[in-house]
C-alpha cells in the first residue's frame, strides 16, 4: 500500500474481490447513511442560519452533486 496516495474519498487499499469503483460506491453509501440520519441533519440545520456556513454548505453540496 502506498499511503502517500491515501485520501479520504479514495483509499490506498482496495480489497480483493472489489473494484475501486465498487469500493467508492460503498463508501459513499456508508457516508450518506451515517450523515443523513434525522438527528444529525437536524443538528446541522441549526448552523445554516449563519450566512457564511450556508454559503459553504451550498458550495459543498453543489460540488458533490455534479
Amino acid at each position: 500500500m502506498d499511503w502517500e496516495k491515501y485520501f479520504f474519498w479514495a483509499g490506498a487499499y482496495v480489497p480483493q474481490g472489489l473494484s475501486l469503483k465498487e469500493l467508492r460506491k460503498l463508501h459513499r453509501k456508508a457516508f450518506l447513511l451515517f450523515y443523513l440520519r434525522p438527528r444529525i441533519v437536524l443538528e446541522n440545520l441549526k448552523f445554516l442560519g449563519r450566512p457564511r456556513v450556508l454559503w459553504y454548505a451550498l458550495k459543498y453540496v453543489w460540488k458533490r452533486l455534479r
